[in-house]
Parts: C-alpha cells; structure tokens; sequence
C-alpha cells in the first residue's frame, strides 16, 4: 500500500519508468507532503494526466511493492585461511653450566662489609661530638602553640525573624490552557489544512464543483472581487484556465497564522500556451474560515 512512508520511493519508480530519468528533488517533496488521505486520489490524478489505464497503473504499483518489500542479498560468507606454522626444530644438546670463581665473589663481598662497617662507627662518633640541649628537649621554634584563645567560639544564630520565601508557582490553575484546548486547536488545524490542500488539488484538476463547494455561499473577498458570485467565480477560474496549463502547486507550506486564518506558501508552476515556456511563479496566500469551515476570504499577501 502507497503510504506516507514510501511516497517519495513511488514517485522515484514512477518517474524513472516514465521518463527514464530521476525525479526532480522538489517534485518529490511535494509528494511527501500530501496528506495521507489524499496521497490515492492525486495518484490517480497523476495517472489521468499520463493517460495511463487503472490496469496498468495497478500492475506498477505492485511491481513497485513487490521490489521494495523483496529479500535482501545476503553476501556470501568469506572463510578466511591461515597459513600452518611449520613446528619448531629442536636440538637434543643440553648446554652446560658456565663455572664461576666463587671465591673471587666471596672475598668481594668481605670487602664491602668491612668498608660499610667503617663508614657506620665514623658516623656514629661525630654524632657523639654534638652539644647538647639545656632542657634535653627536642623543640621546633617554627611551630606555633595552640592556646584556648585560638579555639573558635561558637555563634549562635536567630532565625525566628527571617521569613520563609513564598513559592511564585501558581497552583491555582487560572491561565493555564487545558488539554481540550489544545485538542481542540490541533483538530482545527488539521481540517483547515486538509481544506486547503483539496482546494489546491481542485483547481490542478480544473474541478470546478469541489472548487466552489470550498467557499462559502456568502464569500465576501476573492482576490479583487468583493463579494463575488458564483457566476462571477467560475467565470474568474474558466479565464485563468485558458491562459495556462499543467498547473500544479510545488513546494507547498500552510501555516497557521491565528484562529481560523491560514497561509500558503508554494511555488505555482504552469506551461504558458502564448509565451510557450514554462513558468514558476511564488506565491503567498491568505485564506481565513468560518466555523463551519467553509472560506469566507481569500487573497494574496505581498
């Protein structure tokens, strides 16, 4: 199934059988952007506009499904050899022992004793030499004494005047918007987007009914027109048709700007039959609802 998810790889599959080329960046972010509950109608808008029959169009979506959703390629599994380490040869010669002259070692031993013995009674006798204290005492003048004018008095201190701080949360609830308030912006948010994207998809698809069933009955802007009619709408849309083809809206945006009022942001891309080039116009603009949902004003923003 086409989802959210994979839409982009779709388009990617779709566009490389069509055309034999990779699919433009921004045509495929566009497509990611559609709304789940949209993403079958335009496809099947896109394979009108490629005169393509629902059979065939049925046999590429599952073609592309079966693809993506085949068994991975598991590399093969490499066995890594090790060359043998030859074994060791060994000799049945057993080394003999090196003779030392153990008397030699002995005497210079004697040596050392009688030389550390000496050092040690010298030492000893210049100690001896050294007067004596009068006390008989060890004392080192540097270190200070420590007297009880040293000890630390203890400080006692009076708490009772100083006052506990108040906490600044407010417990009482008051200001705090409440989870049904955000429920209830998010669920307006998502119709009124969701109008707005089939409103765009309408008029790509040149469906004048879905068109005008988007707008209030007592619409009082669009564009220039103040509190136009249905004649004059139809009229407004029959005009703009003649004057160009292969509509579509890329890159759209729709961000909501307060209660009930939303902007669009996209680039509108269509084919000019009197210039014969094909054009990309920005555009910004500015639908607000009513309660029922319905549009009540549009216009474009400068």
């Amino acid at each position: 199934m086409i989802s959210p998810h994979n839409i982009g790889a779709f388009i990617k599959f779709l566009y490389l059988k069509k055309y034999n080329a990779s699919a433009p960046n921004d045509l495929i972010e566009k497509w990611k952007s559609v709304p789940s509950s949209e993403i079958d109608n335009q496809l099947q808008h896109l394979f009108r506009h490629w005169n393509m029959s629902r059979e065939e169009a049925l046999q590429l979506q599952q073609q592309f499904l079966q693809e993506s959703s085949g068994p991975a390629n598991v590399p093969p599994v490499t066995r890594n050899y090790y060359p043998e380490t030859p074994a060791g040869h060994y000799s049945n010669h057993v080394p003999q022992k090196k003779r030392t002259n153990v008397w030699m070692i002995i005497a210079l031993l004697a040596i050392l004793i009688l030389g550390g013995l000496g050092a040690y009674y010298a030492l000893r006798g210049e100690k001896n030499q050294e007067p004596s204290r009068n006390d008989g005492s060890i004392l080192n003048n540097d270190t200070p004494r420590q007297t009880s004018e040293q000890k630390p008095s203890e400080i006692k201190v009076d708490t009772s005047d100083v006052a506990t701080p108040k906490s600044n949360t407010d417990t009482t609830g008051a200001g705090k918007p409440s989870e049904t308030d955000f429920a209830s912006v998010e669920q307006e948010k998502e119709d009124r987007m969701d109008r707005v994207y089939k409103l765009i998809y309408a008029e790509e698809d040149q469906d004048l009914d879905k068109i005008l069933s988007a707008f209030d009955p007592a619409i009082s802007q669009y564009w220039d027109l103040k509190s136009p009619t249905r004649a004059q709408l139809t009229n407004r849309y029959m005009d703009s048709w003649k004057k160009t083809d292969d509509a579509i809206h890329k890159n759209v945006r729709i961000v909501r700007i307060s209660k009930d009022t939303y902007d669009m942001y996209a680039t509108f891309s269509y084919y000019s039959p009197k210039d014969k080039v094909y054009k990309d116009v920005p555009v910004h603009t500015r639908y607000i609802f009513n309660n029922n949902g319905k549009i009540v004003k549009t216009y474009g923003v400068k």
